[in-house]
């Protein structure tokens, strides 16, 4: 299993869980989900084992995701400006995905609710209905098998 942080920093997400179980599943939810968006888009995708701070999830875009059907984009103050921060709401254990929208990191953090869920860390909300629509796929990329997705309501 791949750490999602370098030794000494502070862990990324705000789960009050950090039992073996629970940080492998948010891994192979964060990888699946990125995985997916690849391949929707017809990109590249590599796997890596720290995360890459510079150049993004998948080909220079930030890849987020929420289980929940009408779930928010969570950003931080420390996340870039200049990227492009991506929403995929999965269903089903991660079998199906939805493209919810995508903002700029600047625009994400003008836009969106401070609030703080987890004591200690503050981050910021984007609804849905704040993101830009979602580009349109790659032609012949639905084709995989491997990756479902369902429409956007």
């Amino acid at each position: 299993m791949r750490p999602n942080h370098r030794p000494g920093e502070p862990r990324k997400h705000g789960h009050r869980d950090y039992s073996p179980e629970t940080v492998r599943a948010l891994h192979r939810t964060g990888t699946i989900t990125e995985f997916a968006f690849a391949r929707y888009y017809g990109l590249p995708f590599v796997e890596t084992y720290l995360p890459d701070r510079t150049s993004g999830d998948v080909a220079g875009r930030q890849v987020r995701s929420t289980g929940h059907r009408t779930g928010c984009l969570l950003m931080h103050d420390t996340d870039e400006d200049h990227f492009a921060y991506h929403l995929v709401v999965w269903q089903r254990d991660c079998s199906l995905f939805r493209v919810a929208g995508w903002v700029f990191g600047a625009e994400g953090k003008r836009l969106g609710h401070r609030c703080e869920p987890q004591p200690g860390r503050p981050c910021i909300l984007v609804t849905q209905d704040q993101l830009r629509m979602p580009p349109e796929p790659q032609p012949g990329a639905l084709q995989s098998p491997a990756v479902v997705f369902v429409p956007s309501p």
